[in-house]
């Protein structure tokens, strides 16, 4: 096989530049000490734990949210009782997927609260009886604090967290009979208002 000679040409020269440095660098050098890192601007805001204030005085007010806490149960041929007798425990919420640290807002709310007294409700002959769950929540509506602190990814406009209210004032398990039991776990917010 006969290869052109040009070909030949170039390929005699490849050993003598592979591992000289370029023109334009001083003999010794590499590249690495001169490339300008990229910053990356996900790197310059806040991903986790990211801290928030109010946005004005925040604007709270109590929003509800009610969870079934037990399997309906149907009385079939007599009275029949649900019962509760496990702690609950509900935690703080924020409205969209930042994660940010727990932030009072200067309320009077908790970043978790849990109830351990059990709760029985009884129903009559024919009747689905279930227990409910009402925690009230201080609404309020916060932004990235910015003051010596990073801004936050991802941010689109302000948020409402919503935190439970110490000692859940006004709440607490209730007795749901009929066809407003549902399955167990099923849950409903009330903005504004305990009842909607």
């Amino acid at each position: 096989m006969q290869y052109p000679l040009a070909l030949i040409g170039l390929l005699s020269l490849l050993p003598a530049t592979i591992g000289n440095p370029l023109p334009d660098l001083e003999p010794g050098m590499s590249l690495v000490p001169r490339q300008i890192p990229i910053e990356d601007p996900s790197e310059q805001c806040c991903k986790v734990n990211c801290h928030l204030e109010n946005v004005g005085d925040g604007n709270m007010h109590t929003d509800w949210l009610h969870t079934q806490v037990t399997q309906p149960i149907a009385c079939n041929g007599g009275t029949c009782s649900a019962t509760y007798s496990e702690t609950y425990s509900i935690s703080w919420t924020v409205s969209a997927g930042i994660s940010v640290g727990f932030f009072s807002g200067g309320f009077s709310v908790s970043e978790s609260w849990s109830e351990g007294s059990g709760y029985t409700c009884s129903g009559g002959d024919g009747e689905n009886v279930c227990v409910w769950m009402a925690v009230g929540h201080a609404a309020y509506t916060v932004q990235p604090d910015t003051n010596g602190y990073p801004p936050i990814c991802d941010w689109n406009g302000n948020l409402i967290v919503r935190s439970p209210l110490t000692n859940n004032p006004g709440g607490g398990f209730y007795c749901v009979r009929g066809d407003d039991c549902r399955a167990i776990n099923d849950n409903y917010w009330c903005l504004g208002q305990k009842d909607c």
